[in-house]
């Protein structure tokens, strides 16, 4: 078998679909989105087509190696989301060529399902009570909001005290919450909240800090009881390495459409093992890359928690079953998604919808902030 077709499709809300297709007439799918950046991420799909059309696509680990190390410069969100989107593909052609789901593929099934956890409020946390009450509604038990919005240096005690009011108010509904702050406050601050936050007992505290400042991390991460998570912004086991040998971390969250796909997660998931750390991967994405987290969870012992962007608040014009031709495979049933059990990552794409959609690709941007004093701010 051979492949004879790498694919590309921008669809909205802000994803990048991938295809392969081999001489035989197998076909996968996997998921390259790139918040962002998915035509930085689409451009990168051309070196690896002039490298890998016509290589057996069941020599999915050399594929890799050969995506990762054959072009001198490796890592990185491009080059890793464009390789995690193939790796999927890879993986669910695989299956289906073999009658089988990816967890058989890789030493079969740990769990039945996994606990999920759905996004409430926005970017700037809003009316997050009503919203925690919806997705108890849903049968969701935990939730995850955003801490801040564009946050400085400094912040007043009134932020922070406000910070502290929302979550009480989130937990009064009687859910678990996970409290992003996504690398929006510094070191200052984030000393200040982590202390502030933990009588409220939050299920964990998601990048404090930027991953880049693991000092600053280390420094806050000793202040607190509360579970440490991040990992969204690191894309290799190489990248993940320093925060386990630090023991500042106590939850990974590799993103399997930015962190090498099925094959890379789950070897950071491994070493994360080996150091008592638990995975809950970040998936904020679309169907595929939400079914690729599935497949992993399925045979992955140390998976604990999956995020899910259904409802989330990036979804206007499409939201995760839209392109799915059976959404009940990743519709979750009290506050858990089953393990799937069909052939490759389990989920049937509509591809005459992704073609339709793919005609007007999406121009997905952040916003950009800035601070009263005209500064820029993170997002």
């Amino acid at each position: 078998m051979k492949i004879t077709k790498i694919d590309t499709y921008l669809v909205e809300p802000r994803w990048l679909f991938v295809r392969v297709e081999s001489d035989e007439g197998v076909v996968g799918w996997g998921e390259a989105s790139l918040e962002g950046h998915a035509e930085a991420v689409q451009g990168a799909f051309e070196s690896l087509k002039d490298r890998l059309l016509g290589s057996d696509p069941f020599r999915i680990e050399d594929i890799w190696q050969t995506a990762y190390r054959g072009g001198f410069y490796r890592g990185g969100p491009v080059l890793m989301s464009a390789l995690s989107g193939l790796d999927q593909a890879l993986w669910d052609l695989k299956g289906h060529a073999l009658g089988l789901p990816v967890w058989e593929l890789l030493g079969g099934k740990v769990r039945e399902r996994v606990q999920v956890y759905g996004w409430i409020g926005g970017d700037r946390p809003g009316d997050v009570a009503a919203a925690a009450r919806v997705r108890k509604n849903q049968g969701f038990s935990i939730v995850k909001m955003n801490g801040v919005a564009e946050a400085g240096y400094l912040e007043s005690s009134k932020t922070l005290d406000a910070v502290v009011e929302r979550l009480e108010a989130v937990k009064a509904e009687g859910v678990d919450v996970g409290i992003d702050f996504h690398g929006r406050v510094h070191r200052a601050v984030a000393k200040q909240l982590v202390v502030m936050l933990e009588p409220l007992r939050p299920l964990f505290i998601e990048e404090p800090v930027l991953s880049e400042h693991i000092e600053a991390l280390t420094e806050v991460s000793r202040l607190s009881l509360v579970p440490i998570a991040l990992g969204e912004r690191l894309y290799s086991r190489w990248d993940f390495k320093p925060f386990l040998r630090g023991g500042v971390v106590d939850i990974f969250q590799p993103d399997l459409s930015h962190a090498g796909g099925i094959s890379e997660v789950r070897k950071i998931a491994t070493m994360a093992e080996a150091y008592d750390v638990t995975v809950a991967p970040h998936c904020p994405l679309g169907p595929l890359a939400l079914a690729s987290c599935l497949q992993l969870a399925g045979c992955t012992p140390n998976i604990v928690l999956q995020e899910m962007s259904l409802g989330i608040h990036y979804h206007t014009a499409s939201d995760l079953h839209t392109y799915l031709e059976d959404p009940a495979v990743l519709t979750p049933r009290e506050g858990y998604l089953e393990i799937p059990t069909g052939p490759g990552l389990g989920v049937s794409i509509d591809e005459e919808k992704v073609l339709e959609a793919s005609k007007q690709p999406h121009r997905w941007r952040n916003d950009l902030w800035r601070l009263p004093d005209g500064s820029i701010a993170e997002w």
